[in-house]
C-alpha cells in the first residue's frame, strides 16, 4: 500500500483494537504485584509471578511468527483478545496466589500474540517512508492505555478489592474483540506472495545478519527496560507504604513521557542519527533505573518514571521499525518474533533474579545491577546495529 494514502479509519481502528487487547499486559504489571503484595507476598514471589508474563512468549513467539507469515493477522489477533479476555476473569473468579499466577500467564500469551499481530497489521499500513511513524502512532497509543488503565486499576482496587480491578482488567479488550470482529482494519488473512522470493535460510539464517542481530538487541533492552521499570515501581512504592492508586500515578507518569517522546518522535529522528538517538535513550533509562531507590518525594520518582518513559518511547519504535526494515523478504514476522524472544527471555529472567536480589539485598542493588545490564546490552547490540 503507498503510504501517502494510507486510510486514517482502518488505520484508527487497527490501533483501537492493538491497545485495547494490549492493555491487558500493562495492566497486569500493575495489578499483579500490588495485589500479590497486598495478599502478603515476598519480593522473590512478586518476581515470580512477574516473570511468568513472559513465560508463553518465550516458547512460542518465533513458531508464532511463523505462522502468522502464512495465515495473516485476523485469527491471531482473535485469539490474543480472547486470552486478553480470560487473564482477567480468572482473578475476578477467585483471587489469589494461583490465580495470579494464571492471569499472568494468559496475559503475557495474549500480549505476545496482540504485539507481533499488531506490528504487521499497521506497519504493512503503509511504506518505508511512514513506517516509523505508524508504529510510532501504535507506541503512542500504546502509551495512552498504558496512562489510563493502572489510574482505573488502582482505583478499582483501593475502593472495591482486587475483583473489581481484574473486571476492570478483563473488560478493555472485550471492547477490542466487538470492534476487531464488525469494524474495519488491518487485520487481514495472508494473501499469495508466489512471485515474491523468500530469504533462504533457518533461524540462524537470521542470526547472521550482523544489523538485524543489532537492532533486534537494542530493541529487546527497550522493551525489557519499559516492562522491569514498573516492577521496580511497586516494589518501592510498596516499601514506602504508599497505595495503590498513589503507585498508579507513578505508573501514569512513565506513560506521560511515552505519550510526549512519541508524539514527536518524527522530529527528534530528523534532526539525530538513530544511532544516537538509541544510545541517549538507553543511558537516559540506566540513569534512571540506578536513582529510583534513593527516593522517597512522590514528586520525584514521577519526574523519574517520566523519564524512563519518554526514554523507551522514543527508543521502542525507531528499534521495531529497523528491525522491519532490515528483515529479508517474506520473514518479516519471524525477525519481529526473534527480537521479541529477546525480550521476553531478558524480561522472564530478570524479575526471577531481581526479586532474589531485592529479597537479599534490597531493591538498590537490584536496580543498580539492571541499568548497568541496560548499557552493557545496548553497546554489543550498537555495534553492529550501524545508523
Amino acid at each position: 500500500m503507498d503510504g501517502d494514502r494510507i486510510d486514517g479509519r482502518r488505520l484508527a481502528t487497527t490501533i483501537f483494537v492493538a491497545v485495547t487487547s494490549n492493555s491487558v499486559l500493562s495492566a497486569s504489571r500493575f495489578a499483579v504485584p500490588v495485589v500479590a503484595l497486598g495478599f502478603g507476598a515476598s519480593d522473590f514471589t512478586v518476581g515470580v509471578l512477574s516473570a511468568l508474563l513472559m513465560i508463553v512468549p518465550l516458547v512460542t513467539t518465533v513458531p508464532y511468527g511463523r505462522w502468522m507469515d502464512r495465515v495473516g493477522a485476523l485469527k491471531p489477533m482473535k485469539i490474543a483478545t480472547a486470552l486478553a479476555i480470560l487473564a482477567g476473569l480468572v482473578s475476578v473468579v477467585q483471587p489469589g496466589l494461583v490465580s495470579l499466577a494464571l492471569t499472568s500467564a494468559l496475559a503475557g500469551a495474549g500480549a505476545m500474540l496482540c504485539h507481533v499481530a499488531s506490528i504487521k497489521a499497521v506497519g504493512g499500513a503503509g511504506d518505508r517512508n511512514t513506517r516509523v511513524r505508524t508504529l510510532g502512532l501504535l507506541a503512542m497509543a500504546y502509551s495512552v492505555m498504558q496512562f489510563v488503565s493502572p489510574l482505573v486499576i488502582g482505583y478499582a482496587y483501593d475502593h472495591s478489592g482486587p475483583r473489581a480491578a481484574f473486571l476492570a482488567l478483563s473488560t478493555t479488550p472485550l471492547l477490542g474483540m466487538v470492534v476487531l470482529l464488525v469494524g474495519r482494519h488491518f487485520y487481514v488473512p495472508t494473501v499469495s506472495h508466489a512471485s515474491e522470493p523468500v530469504a533462504p535460510g533457518g533461524r540462524l539464517g537470521l542470526l547472521a545478519d550482523a544489523r538485524l542481530r543489532g537492532w533486534a538487541l537494542i530493541y529487546a533492552v527497550f522493551q525489557a527496560g519499559l516492562g522491569l521499570y514498573p516492577i521496580v515501581l511497586a516494589m518501592h512504592g510498596s516499601k514506602l507504604g504508599m497505595s495503590g492508586a498513589v503507585i498508579s500515578g507513578l505508573f501514569a507518569a512513565q506513560a506521560v513521557g511515552q505519550i510526549a517522546s512519541r508524539g514527536t518522535i518524527s522530529l527528534i529522528q530528523s534532526a539525530v542519527s538513530r544511532r544516537l538517538l538509541v544510545s541517549t535513550a538507553l543511558v537516559v533509562s540506566a540513569a534512571a533505573y540506578a536513582i529510583t531507590p534513593l527516593l522517597q518525594d512522590w514528586s520525584l520518582l514521577a519526574a523519574v518514571s517520566v523519564c524512563v518513559g519518554a526514554a523507551t518511547g522514543l527508543g521502542q519504535p525507531v528499534s521495531m521499525a529497523m528491525v522491519y526494515e532490515t528483515a529479508p523478504p517474506r520473514r518479516v514476522n519471524e525477525a519481529i518474533s526473534m527480537a521479541s524472544i529477546s525480550a521476553n527471555a531478558l524480561q522472564l529472567v530478570a524479575p526471577f533474579v531481581s526479586g532474589a536480589l531485592a529479597s537479599l539485598y534490597g531493591i538498590a542493588t537490584m536496580t543498580s545491577i539492571l541499568a548497568l545490564s541496560l548499557i552493557a546490552a545496548a553497546f554489543v547490540g550498537a555495534r553492529h546495529a550501524g545508523r
